[in-house]
């Protein structure tokens, strides 16, 4: 991609990717990438200030950059595997990445203004699994480990900006008769939100859906009762944005 801004000029973002077959149902991936973030015109320009009635200055909170800011310049690394046995109904992807992120745009300084400042590099590796062992039945699986590093300097918020573990487990039973039930259990771990956010502790959130498909004048009909985060509470983003259990119905129609 090919691509001019305002701000920082042309960037050019390539991605080469190579798929090679080991056996039948057995793929190997690896892909190199790269790509760019043009700083906002708030990072290029922003000016904040509060000021009373009259116009006296109370307090200038952000300035404009001293510079012209570079685009973040993020660098992906990536080898897969993608596997599929279709006699036991299992599908699997596994991969493996490392992702280094350089001209960090980040705010320094009181009244704060925005410059590129470091680097910061985040590797690990995620799975995703699927198993249907008969028509009726679907598992769905996926896992996620991310380690993020920063330079010394650098927001340390960013190194807790991404859960150490993440898990989910979906299961899909098609009842007959028009009934689907179905069932996921999430776990994410501690994080620390970037800007105005706050720290998410760890929490496991349990959904569950019940619903049912019929036909109405060839018309497709379906009706469902939901039941979400059916265990403790948990936040999001901020600690006063609790998300509690709730429990819903829909009705969709199709045409």
């Amino acid at each position: 991609m090919l691509e001019h801004h305002y701000f920082t000029g042309t960037d050019l973002s390539p991605r080469v990717a190579v798929n090679y077959t080991l056996a039948a149902g057995h793929t190997l991936r690896l892909n190199v990438s790269q790509a760019y973030r043009s700083p906002t015109f708030f990072e290029q320009k922003g000016n904040l200030a509060y000021s009373t009635t009259t116009g006296s200055l109370l307090q200038q909170v952000f300035l404009p950059a001293l510079t012209s800011l570079r685009p973040e310049r993020i660098l992906s690394r990536e080898i897969g595997y993608v596997g599929h046995m279709a006699p036991w109904g299992l599908q699997w992807d596994l991969k493996l990445f490392r992702d280094t992120v350089d001209d960090t745009l980040d705010s320094v300084g009181s009244p704060s203004r925005f410059t590129n400042h470091g680097s910061f590099q985040i590797q690990g590796g995620d799975m995703q699994a699927s198993w249907q062992p008969t028509s009726a039945v679907r598992i769905n699986a996926q896992f996620a480990r991310v380690f993020i590093e920063i330079e010394p300097g650098l927001n340390r918020d960013i190194a807790q900006s991404a859960p150490r573990n993440l898990f989910s487990l979906l299961g899909r039973y098609e009842l007959g008769g028009g009934w689907t039930a179905s069932a996921g259990a999430y776990r994410s771990g501690r994080m620390k939100w970037l800007s105005e956010g706050d720290i998410t502790q760890a929490y496991t959130r349990w959904d569950a859906r019940l619903a049912r498909r019929w036909k109405w004048q060839g018309r497709e009909v379906e009706a469902a009762v939901v039941g979400q985060n059916l265990g403790g509470d948990y936040t999001e983003f901020r600690d006063t944005n609790v998300f509690s259990h709730r429990v819903y119905g829909s009705l969709s129609l199709a045409w």
